[in-house]
């Protein structure tokens, strides 16, 4: 059994590091990682971690295509990794990680069901918060210790490999040789939005862009929608964004469950 981590990231300078570390240190040894467009400082941390844990595999590759072209792009590193040995592929974008309980390694949970041939499973999507609403200084990981009670309405997926295999958008699903292999309760994906102002704005303006390129600027999608409703309102719009955000943290904080990642899981 050899399970690779997936992803495709921009600017993550402020947590790609530790999320590498983590999923190391939950048994994953080969990363394969697309550069969209990323800064120099994210390409710093994914260096530092490749530098560090010299027994990973970490393969990294440049898309410079502003288009949102996920399904085609972690394709491409599914089928790259399947074809090195991988049968298990983890997608995961750099403010989530794989929360797991119980098992001590991904690869104690996944012998359970080595005996599919290919298939994914369904795994749930919790956002977590920072209850204190202060500005974090080391491990949004690892600080922000508290979870939605309920998961979100869409969720999440690791497959079971196979070439014929193709990604629906935002790797929530498979859309060809569709095999459901289970639901589990046992991993879960954690979710860590919303990190600073700054953030979920350079956020959504890089996605509002690329679903733009791709959909065109008419289509009804809300990433679109956003975006322009950025461009009729300026800044105002986030500033309003990020004000609701805050204060839905606020209300909602009695109403969230204390649910820390174990924070041994971010030493190196």
């Amino acid at each position: 059994m050899k399970p690779a981590y997936i992803t495709c990231i921009k600017d993550e300078e402020d947590l790609i590091f530790y999320n590498l570390i983590y999923h190391y240190n939950i048994g994953i040894r080969d990363f394969y990682i697309i550069f969209n467009n990323s800064n120099s400082e994210t390409r710093k941390q994914v260096n530092k971690f490749s530098i560090l844990k010299f027994d990973a595999n970490v393969y990294t590759e440049n898309d410079n295509d502003i288009a949102y072209l996920q399904a085609i792009r972690l394709k491409r590193l599914a089928d790259m990794a399947y074809n090195n040995g991988c049968d298990w592929i983890i997608p995961i974008d750099a403010d989530e990680i794989l929360k797991i309980n119980i098992y001590k390694n991904i690869q104690e949970y996944l012998k359970n069901f080595n005996n599919h041939k290919y298939g994914y499973i369904n795994c749930r999507w919790f956002d977590y918060h920072n209850h204190i609403l202060t500005n974090i200084k080391n491990n949004y990981f690892v600080e922000w210790r508290y979870r939605e009670m309920n998961p979100r309405p869409q969720s999440k997926i690791i497959v079971k490999w196979h070439p014929g295999m193709k990604w629906g958008d935002g790797h929530h699903l498979i859309i060809s040789k569709r095999n459901h292999i289970a639901d589990t309760k046992m991993i879960f994906y954690a979710h860590f939005p919303a990190r600073s102002y700054e953030q979920l704005k350079k956020k959504m303006i890089t996605i509002g862009k690329a679903f733009m390129a791709k959909y065109g600027e008419n289509a009804n999608k809300p990433q679109i929608n956003n975006y322009k409703k950025y461009l009729e309102n300026g800044e105002f719009y986030f500033i309003d964004l990020w004000d609701k955000k805050i204060r839905y943290r606020f209300k909602n904080k009695n109403k969230m469950t204390y649910d820390p990642i174990n924070q041994k899981l971010f030493n190196y």
